[in-house]
């Protein structure tokens, strides 16, 4: 059997071409993208998890009040339903019996 390999959520890959194509820019910004021009070359690369990508060429950090991403390239939150909890900076949603109390007593 081969090689398994995980695919971290950090691992974030990163599209370059040159920079007169700014059809191919605003293509990208569109789809989940942040473009940053770099010389004679323009890099896009996907919002990470925990951002989504305003539309504009931005990624954003979601809200705080109960929205997370857990995917790259998103172009909206997701909501966490009542009774959960957003952790690691938006980044993922838990339910409240999968949180720890490392003291249970008062």
């Amino acid at each position: 059997m081969g090689k398994r390999f995980c695919v971290r959520n950090a691992f974030v890959p990163v599209v370059t071409f040159w920079a007169n194509l700014h059809v191919l820019t605003l293509f990208f910004q569109k789809q989940g993208f942040m473009c940053q021009r770099s010389g004679n070359k323009e890099k896009c690369r996907p919002c990470a998890s925990g951002l989504f990508a305003d539309g504009n060429g931005m990624c954003r950090q979601c809200p705080r009040g109960g929205f997370y991403q857990d995917e790259i390239g998103s172009q909206e939150c997701k909501t966490c339903s009542n009774g959960n909890l957003v952790k690691r900076r938006g980044v993922i949603c838990l339910g409240l019996h999968n949180v720890s109390r490392r003291n249970k007593s008062f």
